[in-house]
């Protein structure tokens, strides 16, 4: 069996970010999850709309819009000509006109990509990497994309590549911690119904570290969206997030994922899906937990061994970043780690996750 990974002091270090200057934000006490967050609450202006879209307060299934009426427009009779027409005074039957739907509309295509928060030199800064990571997505043209440690550093640039076809939600998981987790979508193929966030501690509606958890220096924060398939009107969960590096807070935090998705419908009327990093490995305690509802689409397919970390490919590695999925709701149909290098350079100090399902 695997072995329950020890600390690892390059895991925290990975994670250290160059904070720039602070200013003061007005924080609020409690944060609604259902709140829209923003991209950046030091560079937006008080009162500017944020970047995401309007959750939808209608009815959760497909409805077509009534065909307008001429009241003033009368029924013409039908002359009877032959067998076939009906008799005087019947109306014809009005047939629509039908569009097929496209039979893998429902298949999705997912990345999940931690992409290193910080500069780390010559040809591994965020402005080296940033342009290979829109190659590499151009390549593998996601309809949804969780990503992990995304900092002010990578903002503009992942607004600048995307914004045009996606949508996406952010939060910073600090006022004083500009890290994010953000999920992107296609506009042309979803509706967002809902989406919001929590933090991964004991009191996950306010911005707050696990300390009871056993955490001892990194906020944790979870984005979600509800997601609606325009094509098929089929609805589904997607949950993105980074776990902690230390042991304690891995149990309870997979326990509150479960549980927050379970309070929206998943796993018994949606669909759930949950990528991330989770800074723990297979048969270990944290794993198990959500192992206890989720299935793993790696282990579920090909069981690949090839390790997610690798510190820009300077170590053996391991894996530590996953995509567990509903299996009540969702096939695996593929899973791929991403190794290749982008014009020869790393795209981050993680390789990222290529997976493909569909939705049931």
């Amino acid at each position: 069996s695997v072995q329950k990974p020890a600390e690892n002091p390059d895991e925290e270090q990975k994670e250290d970010v160059e904070k720039p200057e602070q200013k003061p934000t007005e924080q609020p006490d409690k944060e609604q999850e259902n709140d829209t967050p923003v991209t950046d609450p030091e560079q937006k202006p008080d009162g500017q709309p944020d970047n995401t879209p309007p959750t939808e307060d209608h009815e959760e299934n497909l409805e077509e819009d009534p065909e307008e009426e001429d009241p003033t427009e009368e029924d013409e009779e039908t002359p009877e000509e032959d067998a076939e027409n009906p008799p005087s005074g019947t109306l014809n039957p009005v047939v629509k006109p039908t569009t097929p739907v496209d039979p893998n509309a429902n298949d999705l295509k997912i990345i999940s990509y931690n992409v290193r928060t910080s500069n780390d030199g010559e040809g591994k800064n965020v402005a080296d990497r940033a342009p290979r990571f829109k190659k590499a997505m151009d390549q593998y043209d996601p309809d949804i994309m969780g990503l992990q440690e995304v900092s002010s550093k990578w903002m503009p640039y992942l607004e600048d590549y995307f914004t045009d076809e996606y949508d996406y939600i952010q939060r910073w998981r600090a006022a004083n911690s500009k890290e994010g987790t953000p999920i992107f979508w296609k506009k042309d193929k979803f509706t967002c119904l809902d989406s919001g966030y929590f933090w991964l501690s004991d009191t996950p509606d306010k911005e707050s570290i696990a300390y009871s958890w056993g955490a001892t220096k990194y906020y944790r924060i979870c984005m979600w969206v509800k997601l609606r398939v325009k094509a098929t009107g089929k609805i589904f969960l997607f949950y993105n997030t980074h776990f902690d590096t230390t042991a304690g807070p891995k149990v309870p935090s997979a326990k509150l994922v479960i549980e927050r998705a379970v309070e929206k419908g998943g796993f018994d009327r949606y669909a759930v899906f949950c990528t991330g990093d989770f800074n723990m490995q297979p048969d270990t305690d944290g794993y198990k937990a959500m192992y206890a509802r989720f299935h793993d689409i790696n282990r579920d397919l090909n069981n690949d061994k090839t390790p997610t970390f690798t510190s820009y490919g300077t170590k053996a590695g391991s894996i530590i970043d996953f995509c567990f999925y509903s299996a009540e709701k969702i096939q695996p149909k593929k899973y791929k780690v991403i190794t290749e290098l982008v014009d020869g350079g790393h795209i981050s100090d993680h390789y990222g996750l290529y997976i493909e399902a569909k939705l049931l």
